[in-house]
């Protein structure tokens, strides 16, 4: 058990649902775990680009908790769990429950994998959501073969070339990673004061958005076409990525407004939107990639609960590079 009681209420934040407003809770309950959850004492959490307007397709109460990246220190056993009581853990809550920006939230076995002992709770809040997705994207959805756990290169991938949209992002650099691992040619879409940073996670080639379409890009060289793409951006930048997809590729997107040319894909294309799942499971194969120093994490800055405007007025801004972490307790 936790070496000191676990109070009653707890300072958290709040996202108002009929209002769209943020505010601090000096004294909100802490919560009842059920028997399939684990309690958990939240050390880090990190905010998702757009999280405050998933209520529109999940029921959230008239006060609900955000952020659902969480690493913390699991404080009361469940039947059956690979996790015992002190084990420290990370993971992604799913959004339809209560977040986790309070010191004290809950999550499931399954959604969440031991935190490697060399990633910190900051940086390891930075990874469950957006690099889930980014794995679910290319390997699920876009058909990639995944890699390997030593890092080595995939035969099946030789020869397949994957874009990114908003490369530099907090899913986008995980696709990176992932895309390159895989053994695939990556190019990213980012601007030109991000580029080397792309570049620098593994891309092969970046295309600055801001200065050229990806149409006119692909048409002044032979074989600039794409076998995955994968829309981290939505809106004109996906509208601009269907005219470089290869017969029979695959166009995957997480930004709702998903949308198909007039007329449909090109010939043999599929396309689709998809919300990830949070699997602990895929997690756990994540992080045995991080261990053997084949990805690394990206934390744009560290805030405190009380400094929640700013961090999440800094992940709306859309300049973030990587994720926005809420720091919780010392």
């Amino acid at each position: 058990m936790s070496s000191s009681p676990v109070p009653k209420t707890q300072p958290t934040i709040l996202f108002n649902t009929t209002s769209s407003t943020l505010s601090l809770g000096p004294a909100f309950p802490v919560p009842i775990s059920p028997p399939t959850e684990h309690l958990i004492r939240v050390h880090a959490t990190a905010i998702t680009n757009g999280e405050l307007t998933w209520g529109l397709f999940v029921d959230w109460p008239f006060l609900h908790v955000p952020t659902f990246d969480v690493a913390g220190t699991t404080l009361t056993p469940v039947e059956g769990s690979p996790f015992k009581v002190g084990d420290e853990i990370y993971g992604r809550v799913t959004a339809a429950r209560e977040g986790c920006a309070r010191e004290y939230a809950t999550i499931t076995p399954s959604e969440a994998a031991l935190r490697p002992q060399d990633l910190s709770d900051v940086d390891a809040a930075t990874v469950p959501m957006s690099a889930e997705t980014a794995w679910q994207a290319l390997f699920e959805h876009g058909e990639l073969a995944a890699p390997q756990a030593d890092g080595s290169k995939v035969a099946a991938n030789a020869g397949k070339r994957v874009l990114i949209l908003a490369a530099s992002g907090g899913v986008g650099l995980w696709a990176v990673h992932f895309a390159r691992l895989a053994g695939a040619h990556v190019v990213g879409t980012c601007s030109e004061k991000n580029a080397e940073f792309v570049l620098g996670l593994g891309a092969d080639e970046v295309v600055d958005y801001t200065k050229t379409s990806l149409e006119a890009w692909a048409r002044a060289k032979e074989g600039r076409k794409f076998d995955v793409v994968f829309d981290c951006a939505g809106s004109r930048s996906m509208e601009d990525a269907w005219t470089v997809v290869r017969e029979g590729a695959r166009f995957v997107s997480i930004v709702p407004g998903y949308k198909e040319p007039d007329g449909g894909p090109p010939r043999g294309v599929k396309g689709l939107f998809f919300v990830m799942e949070s699997r602990g499971a895929e997690l756990a194969v994540i992080s045995g990639l991080w261990e053997r120093g084949l990805c690394k994490t990206v934390v744009d800055s560290v805030w405190r609960l009380e400094e929640y405007e700013k961090a999440f007025a800094k992940t709306a801004s859309g300049h973030a590079r990587g994720k926005v972490v809420i720091r919780i307790g010392t």
